[in-house]
């Protein structure tokens, strides 16, 4: 069963020239001003729309890679329409699910330019887990070594200017005395919102490490601040690996890493007593 042989086959007549005349305007504005949301709803637009008539479009590729391993579903779905989305945000992550009648499929918009091997391995994944069924560690072996590869080829953005003052010399002192000063600069940020879980975290694809905005109060010890920020620096040092079938991050030798920070045990113990009391006080600059 195709969408085309549906309502929006028609709608793409009705509204063809209105969403040209929209593309149209949206090219006068620079890719890169636009905002993550902005792509992505540029991407569903122009794709659905070349879909739907019959041209070519990355997203119209996507839609037939998906179709092709139609057969990897339970039996009892696959006589239903499969519409593949572009998910705004900055986050490596793809979803599955029934939409109604319709199989819905989010893909992140950071892989869109990837190669055709990783979305044939994509589809195999989120086919099984839709239909529940076990997935070999094999599999996602090979989709974790395609997924590193062209993590490998993406553009790794230098560290910029406005990296936070304050992240930026504590992050000098802490290679300084831990890495011998060897560890690349990352950008540095307070995050946007005072998280309820994380206290930091490492993006991998844009270099970057966020601070929970909570952790700057003047009340927060410096010892937490440091210890946080080293943990996160530990995520360069010793990046993630796959083991069957796995993405370990934090195994024993991490956490023997992790340990050699020199208040360790003082900023664990102080976050486990104090972290989410002061949460709940709100403390946001």
């Amino acid at each position: 069963m195709s969408l085309k042989r549906g309502g929006l086959s028609l709608l793409a007549g009705k509204y063809s020239g209105i969403c040209d005349r929209y593309l149209q305007l949206s090219r006068t504005i620079p890719w890169e001003e636009l905002t993550v949301a902005s792509r992505a709803a540029l991407w569903n637009i122009e794709g659905w729309l070349r879909w739907l008539q019959g041209n070519d479009h990355p997203l119209v590729q996507l839609q037939q890679i998906f179709e092709s391993q139609r057969l990897l579903l339970s039996p009892r779905f696959r006589d239903r329409p499969i519409l593949i989305k572009i998910r705004a945000g900055e986050k490596l992550s793809h979803s599955i699910k029934f939409e109604g009648h319709l199989i819905l499929v989010e893909i992140s918009l950071l892989t869109v330019h990837w190669d055709v091997q990783y979305f044939q391995i994509l589809a195999g994944l989120l086919f099984r887990k839709l239909s529940r069924r076990k997935i070999h560690p094999e599999v996602w072996n090979q989709f974790y070594a395609v997924q590193e590869f062209e993590l490998s080829r993406m553009p790794r953005p230098a560290a910029v200017p406005d990296s936070d003052a304050q992240l930026e010399r504590v992050f000098d002192e802490l290679n300084r005395r831990y890495f011998d000063g060897k560890l690349g600069k990352p950008f540095l940020r307070w995050g946007r919102r005072a998280g309820k879980r994380q206290l930091g975290y490492y993006d991998p694809i844009k270099h970057e490490i966020g601070i929970n905005p909570l952790l700057k109060h003047p009340e927060v010890p410096w010892y937490v601040l440091e210890n946080v920020l080293y943990h996160e620096m530990l995520h360069i040092y010793y990046p993630p690996y796959v083991k069957n079938g796995r993405r370990v991050q934090h195994d024993r030798k991490f956490r023997t890493l992790e340990r050699r920070y020199a208040h360790f045990e003082k900023a664990r113990v102080w976050i486990n007593r104090h972290f989410h009391r002061h949460l709940r006080r709100g403390w946001i600059d």
